[in-house]
């Protein structure tokens, strides 16, 4: 009888302590959300901003949590993170957790994008062959020139 109402006991005690476990994540999930903005501001935006444009970037009028618009700029800023090349030695700059977290959020950001509005490029991949293609797909089919062939 002692063990069922230690038993109940922990799983009342389980149970009200799910809402506040609940909380936990949801805070953590808003903080991280704004991650990469505030890391910007805090390490990248001195310097790339409209007023200096040093190495011709201005991060302070892009939207961290909406990359998608410039997202040749936001690759950019990932591949530096990723490399953490940036901020330059001597200034302060964020720990390698913060690197890692910052740049997948973005990546996953730029991945969400692309997903919505995907961009595949150039769709007219099939062209009339000029002479010397055509020559070259018959010695590459074939192993012939295609003077060799006879042609009707």
């Amino acid at each position: 009888m002692l063990a069922v109402g230690v038993s109940v006991g922990a799983v009342v005690a389980l149970t009200s302590a799910r809402p506040s476990a609940r909380q936990a994540p949801a805070a953590a999930q808003s903080q991280q959300a704004s991650a990469p903005q505030a890391v910007l501001s805090k390490y990248c935006i001195t310097c790339h901003n409209q007023k200096a444009r040093v190495g011709g970037l201005a991060l302070d009028t892009l939207d961290a949590s909406n990359p998608g618009p410039h997202a040749d700029v936001w690759e950019r800023v990932v591949e530096k993170l990723r490399a953490g090349s940036m901020p330059p030695p001597g200034r302060p700059r964020p720990d390698a957790a913060t690197y890692l977290a910052v740049a997948t959020e973005l990546e996953v950001t730029l991945d969400r994008a692309w997903a919505a509005h995907p961009d595949p490029g150039r769709i007219g991949a099939v062209h009339r062959l000029n002479r010397t293609e055509y020559a070259n797909t018959i010695r590459d089919l074939f192993g012939r020139d295609s003077e060799s062939l006879d042609v009707v």
